[in-house]
């Protein structure tokens, strides 16, 4: 999910190792909390519902060949803005935020895609 393998992530888990300010970011994004909660378990886990809630982008999907599926969002201006705003806090572009919120909801890497 992170490009993190298991024994660094038993490291953080067991409070030896102190994740990096990026990789707290990331984790972060991939689990939809707040980087401060998770960081020190200050304020709200998650962000106040916005204004977006109630718009849902639409989705175009397109099979390929080798079992890959094209995925196009169709954002309304004001959602992509907010998108962009969000993935900049984050250093990320809005694909890669896009990108890792959906690993996390699928609870998978790419490097378990490679896998045959």
């Amino acid at each position: 999910m992170l490009g993190t393998d298991q024994q660094q992530i038993s490291l953080y888990e067991l409070g030896e190792v102190r994740p990096r300010t990026r990789t707290m970011l990331n984790l972060a994004t991939c689990l939809g909390v707040r980087r401060e909660w998770l960081c020190d378990g200050q304020g709200p886990q998650y962000e106040a519902s916005t204004e977006f809630d109630n718009q849902l982008p639409k989705v175009i999907t397109k099979e390929l060949a080798k079992g890959e599926t094209v995925v196009t969002f169709v954002l309304s201006s004001d959602l992509r803005r907010a998108l962009a705003k969000r993935a900049r806090t984050y250093g990320f572009t809005v694909d890669e935020l896009l990108a890792t919120t959906l690993y996390a909801l699928a609870d998978e890497s790419p490097e378990d895609d490679a896998s045959p």
